[in-house]
């Protein structure tokens, strides 16, 4: 999913972004769908509640979008 010029897959994926810059980072199912929501709520310029448990990795998932949402302006 391309949001804002970033794609938000390829920054989550076992060796994107993400990966590359935090060597402990280990790809979640959970934080993908996450970020993708978030990014399609920001597309879609409405609210979205989430609730994810310890561990899903919520601040880059909702992060990711919003820095790509800047990018836009």
């Amino acid at each position: 999913m391309e949001h804002g010029g970033l794609d938000i897959d390829r920054i989550f994926e076992h060796d994107g972004l993400v990966a590359q810059a935090y060597s402990g980072f280990e790809v979640r199912p959970e934080q993908l769908k996450m970020a993708r929501a978030v990014g399609a709520a920001f597309d879609d310029r409405c609210h979205l509640a989430v609730e994810a448990g310890t561990g899903v990795g919520k601040s880059f998932a909702y992060l990711v979008p919003a820095i790509s949402q800047v990018l836009l302006k």
